[in-house]
């Protein structure tokens, strides 16, 4: 918890302003109360004086009664981790100071004999599971004080960042969104449906599968209710934007409120052969997306003619799946690492044959623009590009980041630098080194 972490968690609620919230019922109460420390300081106090006295009576006391307890739980490591936490926490007088180990080895509720045993009697086992107690109590109540504290956070928080836009004269995109949404749900807001109506009587809304909570409102606001025609496109297995607010349930539920549904039977993009394999491999589990709601739904391969891929090097499935050599027991770095090895070397040799026209994209030799990588990140696509570059074959990046940040950037900042100071040897032997200038060590020297 920290200022920052404040600051993410509103905007966070600024940009979901219809999200439902789910406190504690406990939070209705009397969470917002001061927590009384004082039964628990002397608690401590209390602990702390006879921890302090006779400390190594206690830890021997436990550890001759191991024989009594459950021998998984009072290991003598475990025992003495215990007793070590003990003496940190009770070096001080900070009653809730957090624990490095279990503290509950020492408390009198985990000693629960074995048949026809004893457990191990000293007063400290007493005192520590009060305290222990207490301690939980604290947590319990200072959490729902923190609850407490956010909730009232999100709700005035909210309103105060609005008002301040307003007095400012900010609107950003998700402000255009909540006025436009405030101002339609208001007494009056019906006119202003009703001109939107009139201005646009018919709405096509696509990749529907990544509006948010709040558009769906608008539009359900305006539309809902009328005979006017809405629309919405879209696909919820390509639903990948929730970063930007989209969530899943709201297209599932607009699915459902709709009169009529249609899909698309054909695809017009992929090959008749690996429709049939991605046909077979989803179709196999009727839960394949393991939500409700999301489900597979053959297609056919479509009529638009498209150049076919034959490959003369060896027979291929239509669909592959790679699995990594030793994949449960790879660390998740080297696994990665092996990864992009793998998949630059298969472009690779793929280029290579298209090469010597042993793979074909109908008449034509398959070229390295025929290839595409697909990525979950922008920091992926930039290890497959180095990874490509390991492996001689140059590649494009769509990337997002600044050009000004890039090597070729870099290195045309030296040769300005030289041709803005050429009187600097370091400056200008720094620009001849750059790869941009093509030129090696001897010619440099």
């Amino acid at each position: 918890d920290a200022p920052g972490g404040f600051a993410r968690l509103l905007a966070r609620h600024l940009a979901k302003p219809l999200a439902t919230l789910l406190w504690p019922r406990a939070l209705d109460g009397d969470a917002g109360a001061a927590f009384d420390a004082g039964p628990l300081q002397a608690a401590h106090d209390a602990a702390r004086t006879l921890w302090q006295a006779e400390r190594a009576a206690i830890v021997q006391c436990l550890h001759d009664g191991r024989s009594q307890l459950h021998a998984g739980t009072f290991k003598a490591e475990a025992i003495e981790a215990s007793a070590q936490a003990w003496d940190r926490l009770l070096a001080g007088s900070d009653a809730l100071a957090a624990p490095t180990a279990r503290l509950d080895l020492f408390g009198r509720d985990s000693h629960k004999p074995k048949k026809n045993c004893s457990a191990p009697q000293h007063p400290f086992f007493d005192f520590a599971q009060h305290l222990l107690r207490l301690r939980g109590d604290a947590a319990v109540a200072l959490d729902l004080q923190r609850l407490a504290l956010l909730r009232r956070l999100l709700d005035e928080g909210s309103a105060a960042v609005r008002e301040a836009k307003r007095r400012r004269r900010v609107v950003a995109f998700d402000d255009m969104l909540f006025n436009l949404h405030e101002r339609l749900i208001a007494a009056d807001g019906g006119a202003l449906a009703a001109a939107l109506r009139a201005r646009f009587p018919a709405a096509l809304i696509d990749e529907f599968q990544d509006t948010d909570p709040l558009q769906f409102a608008i539009f359900e606001t305006v539309y809902g209710g009328t005979a006017l025609p809405l629309l919405f496109v879209g696909d919820p297995k390509q639903a990948i934007y929730s970063f930007r607010n989209a969530d899943l349930p709201t297209y599932l539920r607009a699915r459902a409120r709709a009169r009529a549904t249609y899909s698309l039977a054909a695809n017009q993009r992929s090959s008749g052969a690996l429709i049939d394999a991605l046909n077979l491999l989803f179709g196999a589990n009727a839960a394949a997306f393991m939500q409700a709601g999301l489900a597979y739904h053959p297609v056919v391969a479509g009529a638009r003619p498209r150049p076919a891929l034959h490959d003369a090097t060896e027979v291929r499935a239509p669909l592959q799946v790679w699995l990594l050599p030793d994949a449960p027991r790879a660390l998740k770095q080297r696994a990665a690492a092996m990864a992009l090895e793998a998949t630059a070397a298969e472009i690779a040799r793929l280029i290579d044959a298209g090469r010597r026209g042993a793979i074909r994209v109908g008449e034509r030799a398959l070229a390295a623009a025929d290839i595409a990588v697909l990525v979950r990140s922008h920091v992926q696509a930039g290890a497959v590009r180095r990874a490509l570059a390991d492996a001689g074959v140059g590649a494009v990046e769509l990337s997002r980041a600044s050009v000004f940040h890039g090597s070729d950037a870099e290195e045309l900042a030296r040769v300005l630098a030289a041709v803005q100071a050429p009187q600097r040897e370091s400056a200008v032997r720094a620009a001849l080194a750059a790869e941009l200038l093509g030129l090696d060590a001897q010619a440099i020297a």
